[in-house]
């Protein structure tokens, strides 16, 4: 578990330090335990944004461990950190869109 959420806060570094924002610590255990779902390699941001199986699982985890602030803030951290990675996502079974 340690290495998923090292692996995904280095994932995430580039993000974090261009937009000053970032994944609510709700959201990231949501994250860390989705990646490990998909098969993907941590550092592979492309199998991760395509991965239904992440998005699936990261909506259901945000929508029960975060606020409807924090869920807010990471639909749109995600979006944000795909979308720089070339991939346009929406987040099925996650109650913000």
């Amino acid at each position: 578990m340690f290495l998923l959420l090292l692996a995904f806060a280095a994932l995430t570094h580039p993000v974090l330090s261009q937009d000053g924002s970032g994944l609510p610590t709700c959201a990231q255990t949501c994250a860390a335990g989705s990646i490990g779902a998909t098969g993907c390699v941590p550092t592979d941001s492309h199998c991760i944004c395509t991965s239904s199986i992440f998005f699936a699982q990261f909506g259901t985890c945000i929508s029960t461990a975060c606020s409807p602030s924090d869920q807010a803030a990471a639909v749109n951290f995600t979006e944000s950190f795909c979308s720089r990675n070339g991939v346009t996502i929406m987040m099925p079974g996650c109650a913000v869109q």
